[in-house]
């Protein structure tokens, strides 16, 4: 039967996708927050992400890429961190250039963004 063999492909592809997430980081705190020309958004954090391949302190969110919708939302966030000292709450699942990055905020890959209870 291909039945077996279809789920044991599904589920190497599910886990293949989660080893490429970082660890959900709870508590950091934005210290650096804003824009570059080309439009990506940077944020630059007191903690290091676990990205595998690219582990740091440091996210970029490129502009052009499947992220896109959220660059305002998630620099709004940032921002309002960075400004109240709230902490934040956050995941990436991809790399640019050695730093740690999201490839989108679908939520279907492990990609967060958010403020934390201080």
């Amino acid at each position: 039967m291909q039945t077996p063999k279809l789920i044991t492909l599904a589920l190497c592809l599910v886990a293949a996708a989660a080893a490429h997430a970082s660890t959900l980081l709870q508590g950091a705190h934005v210290i650096a927050a804003g824009t570059y020309g080309n439009g990506n958004v940077y944020i630059t954090l007191d903690q290091s992400l676990d990205q595998a391949g690219c582990p740091g302190p440091y996210i970029e969110i490129i502009a052009s890429g499947a992220a896109a919708p959220a660059l305002k939302s998630v620099l709004a966030v940032a921002t309002s961190a960075l400004l109240t000292g709230n902490p934040v709450v956050v995941a990436t699942d991809a790399c640019y250039p050695g730093s740690p990055n999201t490839s989108t905020f679908s939520g279907a890959r492990g990609a967060a963004f958010g403020l934390a209870k201080p």
